[in-house]
């Protein structure tokens, strides 16, 4: 099974490099209001970086723009 883990696949329409993903975990790195900060483009860049082939982030504010 564990073969599979590192073979790409697609998923509704999109290619994934490979079959790992980071759900999305409580960081606590977010401001008062929900918007992202420097600190966490960081940490998501270091996590993106690591060989996931997709990442889901937290819960965080939307912009209307």
């Amino acid at each position: 099974m564990i073969k599979y883990l590192f073979e790409p696949f697609e998923i509704k329409g999109r290619h994934l490099k490979n079959r790992i993903v980071m759900p999305g975990l409580a960081s606590f790195l977010i401001e008062d209001d929900g918007s992202i900060n420097d600190k966490t483009v960081e940490h998501y860049r270091g996590r993106a970086s690591g060989g996931p082939a997709m990442v889901i982030v937290e819960a965080c504010a939307v912009s209307p723009e």
